[in-house]
């Protein structure tokens, strides 16, 4: 004999016994084939780490924090720095140190966000294993083009600069 207790109500009887006792017919289950689909993808691909890319990555980080503090020291500065160019270039007297100290300011905010931001969001990709080399490159040449314009624009906003090609406009 079995260790179990005695049924009651019919709930260890089968699906034909129970229509059989309750005097209705047996309905045909329902087969459903196996799927035949392909299996799944894995959720995470694993690929390899590109050590070329790492390589590069912090070779390029690096040159970024060499030229960042490099930029620090002159754009910090840069009516002076400018006043001096002006001089020994021979374009006459820098007359915009102030507008060219405010802008220089405005130019290493920028110059550093720009490094902090590359530098975290080049980690993180380099964590993820994707490609990240151009992201540091980027950021470089955001950098070099915000300098340029900077310059442009302090450079050409001179009254001295444009007494200079004034001068030799009309020679």
């Amino acid at each position: 004999m079995t260790d179990r207790p005695r049924p009651q109500y019919g709930e260890y009887a089968s699906p034909e016994e129970q229509s059989q006792a309750s005097g209705t017919p047996v309905e045909p289950a329902i087969v459903v084939p196996p799927a035949t689909a392909a299996p799944l993808p894995p959720l995470v691909e694993y690929t390899p780490p590109r050590t070329w890319d790492r390589v590069l990555t912090a070779i390029l980080i690096a040159i970024g924090a060499y030229t960042v503090l490099n930029y620090f020291a002159t754009l910090t500065n840069l009516g002076s720095v400018l006043a001096q160019a002006f001089t020994t270039a021979g374009y006459g007297e820098f007359q915009s140190q102030a507008l060219a100290n405010q802008l220089g300011v405005v130019a290493t905010v920028i110059i550093v966000v720009l490094y902090a931001s590359s530098t975290t969001l080049a980690l993180l990709s380099l964590r993820a294993g994707r490609v990240s080399f151009w992201i540091p490159v980027t950021a470089g040449a955001l950098a070099f083009l915000t300098v340029l314009v900077v310059m442009m624009v302090i450079v050409f906003a001179d009254p001295g600069f444009q007494a200079y090609v004034e001068s030799i406009s009309t020679q």
